[in-house]
């Protein structure tokens, strides 16, 4: 009995184990079939929406980009006189996993370059995509650029580059500024503009595979790079040139350690021309002491200016009018303040004369005269409404602010030598500026030197005269105009005076911290 049930347990199992079996099969060759769907359709999709978007991640992995920098953009004077330019300068750059023979192509492009071996072996053995040879190669001349094309070594590529060219060599050297050797401002206009002025780089797209060899079906293009925009100056380039050369006579004449000097509309403060000595060539400015070329003295330097400072105390006696021309004043040649004895600079003095001849002969008695009925407050007010004690805002780097007397310091012996240019200390651009106020019409200005911004076909910046603050009235400064003249004509600077033109001037000995 027991082997029977037995069988018939097993007959009535055998079935049932068939059909879940099948059903298994089944469900796998489904699953399977689902599975190739799916792969199907995610390949269609990628061929056909994301096709691009890879291709585009491929090129990226396979692109060594030799870079081209921009030209910067040229620098020219108000008349588009050519200042400073960029020339061709090529640059030699490698691909070092395409260099075969890295003894040889270093050995024979050195001799070429004038640099030792190791120099270029050292660029060509490093693991990187592209490398720069640098400083060797960087920025050559054409000729050594071309003796290295005729070479035609594997992995070696000469691209386009620049570099400054100075066709005046150190003329307005310490305005324009320097460059780097990656084409950045550094110094000068060039740091002030250089947004303005540096081009936007491209580049040589070379195609590789991850072992460096030029992939064959893929063709190499060129990104160009885009030039930067031109600026003009308000600098008049035959004025310039004209006030260099009086500089450089004068440095041979007196041998000093420093000259200054600007020349500026005294209508708007455009400044036409300034220089400073001892000066540099931009292009080799690593030949010179930091201090050279890092400071625009104008600017920079300040000084107790001396006797031109009374242009200032004039006038403002005028406008408050604390005198007037024709009234007489004694000078013995000295004047006792508070119990100091302080001199002219004639020994004797300059005995009777009219406050016309007090400038004219430049008699500081008398300037301490105009100088105590001002007062210390209102002397204070000019001095500080012609711009001294501050920055002008001029468009160049570097500019100081000058040092005054603070007002409560100032007692009886400051206020007289205040008032004829001792004591408090001031920039040359100050001066100038104040000077081009009192005989303009009395209208403070705000000084430039950039007079435009340009692409290649349109005015992107452009500046115009900037008025600060009225100074003096349209009075006073006709009688400061005379004065002046009068100065060139009769006085102290007399060898100013030019026939058959309108000069005015005013000369004095200035005291250098």
């Amino acid at each position: 009995m027991k082997k029977c049930k037995k069988n018939i347990i097993s007959s009535f199992n055998l079935p049932l184990s068939k059909r879940s079996f099948g059903i298994r099969v089944i469900s796998i060759y489904i699953l399977v079939i689902l599975v190739f769907i799916s792969v199907f359709i995610r390949l269609s999709y990628v061929k056909v929406s994301l096709n691009e978007e890879y291709y585009k991640k491929a090129l990226e992995l396979w692109t060594r980009t030799a870079p081209v920098e921009g030209a910067r953009g040229n620098i020219y004077d108000r008349n588009g006189k050519l200042i400073v330019g960029s020339i061709l300068s090529p640059t030699l750059i490698c691909i070092p996993s395409q260099v075969e023979n890295k003894d040889e192509v270093a050995t024979n492009i050195s001799k070429i370059l004038g640099c030792s071996k190791n120099e270029i072996l050292k660029h060509l053995n490093k693991r990187v995509s592209v490398e720069i040879i640098k400083p060797a190669g960087r920025k050559i001349s054409v000729e050594l650029a071309s003796e290295i094309t005729k070479l035609k070594y594997k992995g070696i590529y000469v691209v386009a580059d620049t570099k400054r060219y100075y066709p005046y060599g150190s003329l307005l050297s310490h305005v324009i500024g320097i460059v780097g050797i990656d084409n950045q401002g550094l110094s000068g206009l060039e740091y002030v503009y250089d947004e303005h002025l540096k081009g936007s780089s491209g580049g040589i797209n070379i195609y590789t595979d991850a072992h460096g060899n030029n992939i064959g079906d893929l063709t190499s293009f060129y990104e160009d790079s885009v030039s930067g925009n031109d600026i003009y100056l308000t600098v008049d380039l035959d004025i310039q040139l004209s006030l260099e050369r009086v500089l450089y006579n004068a440095s041979l004449n007196y041998n000093p350690e420093e000259i200054s000097a600007i020349v500026m509309n005294p209508k708007t403060s455009e400044i036409l021309a300034m220089a400073s000595y001892p000066t540099f060539e931009p292009e080799h400015y690593q030949d010179y002491d930091q201090k050279i070329f890092n400071r625009n003295l104008p600017i920079w330097s300040s000084y107790e200016p001396g006797s031109v400072f009374k242009i200032v105390t004039y006038s403002a006696g005028l406008e408050e009018k604390k005198f007037s021309l024709n009234e007489t004043f004694y000078d013995p040649g000295y004047r006792i303040v508070s119990g100091v004895r302080i001199k002219d600079w004639k020994a004797g003095g300059h005995g009777k004369q009219t406050f016309l001849e007090v400038i004219q002969n430049s008699c500081n008695p008398g300037f301490m005269e105009i100088g105590e009925r001002l007062g210390t407050e209102t002397l204070f007010k000019y001095i500080k409404a012609y711009g001294f004690g501050t920055k002008t805002g001029v468009d160049l780097l570097g500019e100081s602010s000058g040092i005054l007397f603070k007002e409560e310091n100032v007692g009886p012996v400051e206020l007289a030598t205040s008032s004829f240019g001792q004591g408090n200390s001031v920039t040359m651009l100050q001066l100038v500026n104040a000077a081009s106020a009192a005989v303009n019409g009395g209208i403070l200005h705000k000084p430039y030197i950039l007079s435009k911004i340009m692409d290649k076909n349109n005015i992107i910046l452009e500046k115009r005269p900037v008025e600060i603050r009225r100074v003096i009235s349209e009075e006073t400064s006709s009688q400061m105009r005379y004065a002046l003249e009068c100065v060139a004509s009769l006085g102290t600077a007399r060898s100013a005076y030019i026939d058959d033109y309108r000069v005015g001037g005013k000369t004095g000995t200035a005291y250098n911290h």
